[in-house]
């Protein structure tokens, strides 16, 4: 019998033959559809047209999938409910494991993996999706008209939604988890981009760039909340007022 929480899983490849093996293992207790396309996938996640999607496993054979994983959380946060990413790779390299799970992944498993293993995954995210609405909660921060959900990674400013990239996101939210008080310049590139030492002056530029860019997108919904990502001259931001 599928699990009810989760019915639907994607799995995109570009190996036919691993796409058919996984598929396989999956189908006994999962509706299944593969794709050897990650544009042909977003398509139909998008538009709902084919199936709503709640799980993808992307499997791509060691190469570099974490601008895939970006582009597939960036569509899921328009949706309701969040879409689970688990990344199958052949690589072992811890520094490609933490990339992958810092642009989205919810779980990272290494080829081979028997079927066993990636059943047990995939049923711990079940269950994770399961409990959502609680964790949800959790991982809720909200400032006056500005809410975050760190879970869903949904973004909201009056009750509308906002689409965000991934460095504007984690600049809100390194705001917003301290609201009122102000963040350091140096502790928003350290999150941003692991800086730690030396900056140049268009990294300061490019730094203000995504704060103004944050403002805009916000001020389109509610320009008064526009004005709560305020700069503290000489040191940082906050989120606050004036």
């Amino acid at each position: 019998m599928k699990n009810k929480e989760i019915q639907n899983i994607a799995i995109i490849s570009n190996d036919i033959e691993d796409n058919r093996v996984l598929s396989h293992v999956l189908q006994e207790q999962y509706s299944v559809t593969e794709y050897t396309k990650l544009e042909k996938f977003l398509d139909d996640f998008e538009s709902s047209v084919v199936v709503n999607y709640n799980l993808v496993i992307l499997d791509y054979n060691g190469t570099k999938n974490s601008s895939d994983i970006i582009r597939i959380r960036d569509a899921s946060n328009q949706e309701d409910n969040p879409l689970l990413i688990l990344v199958l790779s052949t690589s072992d390299n811890s520094t490609d494991k933490i990339e992958c799970l810092d642009c989205g992944a919810d779980e990272y498993i290494l080829k081979p993996y028997s079927s066993p293993e990636l059943m047990s995954k995939i049923n711990a995210l079940i269950r994770r999706y399961s409990y959502g609405e609680d964790a949800q909660k959790e991982h809720e921060y909200t400032y006056k008209n500005i809410s975050l959900n760190e879970w869903t990674r949904e973004v909201k400013v009056s009750g509308r939604k906002i689409k965000l990239t991934r460095k504007e996101y984690q600049f809100l939210l390194t705001l917003i988890k301290a609201p009122d008080y102000p963040v350091s310049r140096d502790r928003l590139f350290g999150i941003l981009w692991n800086y730690d030492g030396y900056r140049s002056m268009s990294d300061e530029a490019n730094l203000n760039t995504h704060a103004s860019s944050l403002r805009r997108k916000i001020k389109l919904v509610d320009p008064v909340a526009a004005k709560l990502i305020v700069t503290e001259k000489c040191y940082g931001y906050k989120l606050g007022v004036c």
